[in-house]
């Protein structure tokens, strides 16, 4: 087994998905490595000091946000002369993700109160949608596999204290289905390989998992493993889409 020489940081390190560079923050700097010579390749300023660091899928693009100034910058590997800014303003940044196509960034305002869509394809970025009730900032929120991401489901929480999801097509980023969940407190929501199942589970608290059709029209199973013990940690499809794994 062959190390490298010590890498120094103590910021935030994200590795591209297709493992070629390393991302890591230095105050309100973004600093790109190659990962078999730890040469920079891009060496970044941001508006601020740098809270949360992401990699579009394609590797292309990583974005950094600022929680203090409500903003996320977007930077290119392959044109280091672009750059994309998103201001939030008042409604501030929780949370930042790209969509599966790495040209569309959901942004989770604070408080959950919303997610905007944002798009990277024109000449401005501008957002194309706003998604209200999300329960969580940095989960709830999953997409299909089979299709490059052609639906998401939305864990949410709305007035009325109840879990419901919400099926968007990113094709425009509008509703076509929707449906109240019957978890206590959901944790969050998978879709299968295939996507033609969703599973959602409860809170760390109780222990139970329900696999629904993709429209939310049948529960395909209800499992619980038993009462008034501590509940579920992680589930994993398996990639037949035949098994579940469960880990309480």
């Amino acid at each position: 087994m062959d190390f490298s020489e010590l890498f120094k940081c103590s910021g935030i390190v994200k590795y591209s998905p297709d493992g070629k560079f390393i991302a890591n923050s230095a105050g309100y700097r973004l600093v790109i490595k190659n990962v078999e010579t730890l040469q920079i390749v891009h060496l970044l300023n941001c508006i601020d000091e740098i809270a949360q660091i992401e990699w579009s899928p394609d590797s292309t693009l990583v974005l950094a946000a600022s929680y203090k100034r409500a903003s996320v910058e977007v930077f290119s590997i392959q044109h280091p002369s672009f750059k994309a800014t998103i201001e939030e303003g008042a409604a501030g940044v929780a949370y930042a993700q790209f969509s599966p196509d790495s040209r569309h960034i959901l942004v989770t305002s604070d408080f959950q109160l919303r997610i905007t869509i944002w798009s990277l394809l024109g000449q401005k970025t501008v957002p194309l949608a706003h998604l209200k009730y999300p329960k969580f900032a940095s989960r709830g929120i999953d997409f299909t596999k089979n299709d490059s991401g052609k639906y998401m489901a939305l864990a949410e929480r709305r007035s009325d204290c109840r879990d419901y999801i919400s099926i968007i097509c990113t094709d425009t980023w509008e509703l076509v289905k929707h449906f109240a969940t019957n978890t206590k407190h959901l944790h969050d929501v998978k879709w299968s390989a295939c996507g033609r199942y969703l599973c959602v589970w409860d809170s760390h608290l109780h222990y139970r998992m329900l696999v629904y059709s993709a429209d939310g029209a049948s529960v395909l199973c209800d499992y619980s493993a038993y009462e008034n013990a501590l509940g579920l940690s992680t589930v994993q499809w398996s990639p037949n889409n035949k098994f579940l794994a469960l880990g309480s």
